[in-house]
């Protein structure tokens, strides 16, 4: 007997109550446990596949990018001009569709710059990661294959020189290191014969994501809580942040779709939002900040509990 005049708890008594904090812990961790799915910028990927042979490139995709033979964001070269086309490679049977730049006098002639034209990319957001491929090099006499001109945010920034051996075939163009990227401009393509004559170039393969990324943020938390797992009363208000980087990001539009009972509180389409947990277990925040098509995520778990003493008072004597 205890002071009270209550019936000490035994020893057995004790082990099980240490097992049962013990097991409902263990319970918790997994209900608790990260979604998985984090987020980050989303990847584009171009391979002219879907598009059938001699089809002209131009705005198949956009908003995100604009192709031209002739200049950024200038269109069709016209009836004596260079376009862009997609086109069988390897030739003559393949499925796979590349692209080509070709004059419009004599396409398909191999004595008239086939494949030699220039090609321009124009982004509508600064892009990062940026790759693609040269296809079909044989030999240029020493020299690049082709000068590839790079702008960030609308400004010449450098000139990338894409060098192969004989017949190596593809070239792999990698400009991640470059950030920020709005435009590029291919030209100057030497492809050659040991003989000398001109042999077409193809680009396939472009792949590359927006330069911003979104973060999660809470007012009584610290730091980003992206890919975390935090703890939430049922019934208490859990306010949440979407924080664009870089900052100064403008324009685009934000939704937040939510898994799990709860109830949200104010507009899911603005850049912070509140929600109320409405029973124990797990919910999955997931934000989407879009622009031009260009989209980025990020998620945080939240761990919903009755009460914070909840595993403390089921577990006294």
């Amino acid at each position: 007997m205890n002071s009270h005049g209550t019936k000490r708890p035994s020893r057995d008594q004790k082990m099980n109550s240490s097992k049962l904090i013990t097991s409902l812990l263990f319970v918790a961790s997994i209900l608790c446990l990260p979604s998985g799915a984090f987020g980050q910028p989303e990847t584009t990927a171009i391979h002219f596949n879907e598009l059938a042979p001699g089809t002209l490139v131009i705005n198949q995709y956009q908003p995100k990018v604009a192709f031209s033979a002739t200049g950024f964001g200038a269109g069709s070269g016209g009836p004596y001009g260079f376009d862009l086309y997609a086109d069988t490679y390897p030739p003559p049977w393949s499925t796979n569709r590349s692209l080509i730049s070709d004059p419009n006098q004599g396409r398909g002639n191999p004595w008239s710059n086939h494949g030699f034209g220039n090609v321009y990319l124009d982004f509508s957001v600064p892009v990062n990661n940026l790759r693609f491929n040269i296809l079909n090099y044989l030999y240029s006499f020493g020299d690049p294959a082709a000068y590839i001109d790079i702008y960030v945010n609308r400004f010449y920034h450098s000139t990338y020189f894409p060098y192969g051996s004989y017949n190596q075939g593809t070239i792999p163009v990698s400009l991640s290191h470059i950030q920020s990227i709005t435009g590029i401009a291919i030209y100057y393509t030497r492809n050659f014969t040991p003989q000398g004559q001109t042999v077409a170039l193809y680009y396939d393969d472009f792949t590359f994501n927006p330069y911003f990324d979104v973060k999660i943020t809470s007012g009584r938390v610290s730091g980003y809580l992206n890919g975390t797992t935090q703890k939430a009363l049922v019934g208490a208000d859990v306010g949440l942040q979407a924080t664009l980087l870089p900052s100064g990001e403008t324009g685009g539009s934000f939704s937040w779709t939510f898994t799990g009972p709860h109830s949200v509180i104010g507009s899911p389409n603005s850049a912070s939002v509140t929600i109320r947990p409405t029973d124990t277990g797990t919910i999955t925040a997931n934000v989407t900040y879009s622009r031009n098509s260009f989209r980025a995520s990020g998620s945080v778990t939240i761990c919903r509990f009755a009460d914070d003493n909840y595993l403390y008072r089921i577990s006294r004597p």
